[in-house]
């Protein structure tokens, strides 16, 4: 056997591991989210666009204050949504999806 072990399940972990961003291509790594404390898996081509999955973008929006407070803090908020890459306004129109999910009532 060749290499460490860390290598041989590095190996292991990236065949298996898919992109939680695009839910499309296998993960490159895990990444540390810009709005709070989570990491999420993140393929080549989300993790350059500086994307982050769009529940835990959401989620964010919603601790943050909601929707209405999210201008500010959240204007470079990226995600990936059928099938393309979506700034904030498209975030925020997508947000009635997981609001319900996200009320503690």
């Amino acid at each position: 056997m060749t290499g460490s072990l860390l290598d041989r399940l590095g190996g292991l972990w990236r065949r298996k591991t898919i992109c939680s961003v695009c839910l499309k291509a296998p993960a490159s790594g895990v990444y540390s989210s810009r709005y709070g404390p989570v990491s999420h898996a993140a393929c080549d081509a989300c993790a350059g666009q500086g994307a982050e999955p769009l529940y835990m973008v959401c989620f964010h929006i919603h601790r943050a204050g909601g929707p209405g407070a999210a201008q500010e803090r959240f204007a470079n908020a990226t995600s990936f949504h059928d099938g393309r890459y979506i700034g904030l306004k498209q975030i925020l129109e997508a947000y009635p999806q997981f609001s319900d999910e996200f009320d503690e009532g």
